[in-house]
């Protein structure tokens, strides 16, 4: 919240962000104010911050076979993954990551074409267009089919507190 005073009456001016914190700036003793600081800080505290992923912040080729495209905002990073046929963890990632499974937590929501994931302890499922999924560390995952398998992944999903 932006709290303004130095009026005749109290003007309150609230901008939510997921990153804001409580400004209190006092109209009449402006001069002790920094104005670009002013600026930089209501520049940033907007209500609605939109990124498309048709124009990402950063598209990266990490691994042969995936395409990663991500945007950031307000904050929170969203990837546009596509996974071509014939891409499977174990033989793409595995080698440069050097552990046994994927080690990562996962937040996945699959736009088109399919995912098998197994689990370390044998649990498996194929995720299909319009599957929502969290996917502990501890498994192994490929495309099934001839078709590139396209998803949206939150990064940095972390496991809540017990």
């Amino acid at each position: 919240m932006v709290e303004c005073t130095g009026f005749e009456n109290r003007h309150t001016v609230r901008y939510r962000r997921f990153e804001s914190s409580h400004l209190r700036i006092d109209l009449k003793n402006l001069e002790n104010y920094n104005l670009s600081i002013i600026n930089i800080i209501l520049k940033n505290m907007r209500s609605i911050e939109t990124k498309s992923l048709n124009s990402p912040d950063q598209t990266t080729t990490p691994f042969e076979k995936v395409k990663i495209e991500t945007v950031t905002v307000a904050g929170i990073t969203l990837l546009r993954e596509t996974l071509q046929p014939g891409w499977k963890w174990s033989e793409h990632v595995k080698p440069k990551v050097k552990t046994d499974s994927c080690q990562k937590r996962h937040l996945k929501y699959i736009i088109s074409g399919r995912q098998k994931v197994v689990m370390d302890d044998g649990t498996e499922v194929e995720l299909a267009p319009g599957d929502l999924s969290v996917i502990e560390p501890g498994h192994d995952a490929w495309v099934v089919g001839d078709e590139p398998n396209v998803l949206l992944e939150m990064s940095a999903i972390e496991k809540p507190a017990k």
